[in-house]
């Protein structure tokens, strides 16, 4: 359980932060990226499912989608990358509590079967 987790959730407790990570994942240098995360946030909250279980906070996607467009949903798209490009992805952001529930029929032991 603990390997499917770190696998496709990828969270480290090392203290970068989202800048610092994306830099090294794509070999790329230092750049304000206040803007692009606001995009990538935008993007992700465009595919993400309605019918997605909320969070520990029992905020939905949902629930932000209808707030796009209002100033509540504005603010919180340039507040949220502003923190996370110069404080990093705060620890509470990091616990989540999941939830393996195995498809009938499948492999177990491989992350398709869950």
């Amino acid at each position: 359980m603990t390997r499917l987790v770190k696998d496709h959730f990828g969270w480290k407790d090392d203290g970068k932060g989202v800048e610092e990570v994306e830099r090294e994942k794509e070999g790329r240098e230092p750049t304000n990226r206040q803007g692009q995360l606001e995009e990538e946030m935008r993007k992700a909250l465009s595919g993400a499912s309605n019918l997605s279980a909320p969070g520990l906070g029992g905020i939905g996607y949902r629930l932000i989608k209808m707030v796009m467009g209002i100033k509540l949903g504005d603010e919180l798209m340039r507040e949220v990358p502003k923190n996370l490009a110069r404080e990093g992805i705060p620890k509470e952001c990091q616990n989540s509590k999941v939830m393996m529930i195995p498809k009938p029929g499948k492999d177990h032991n491989k992350t398709k079967g869950w």
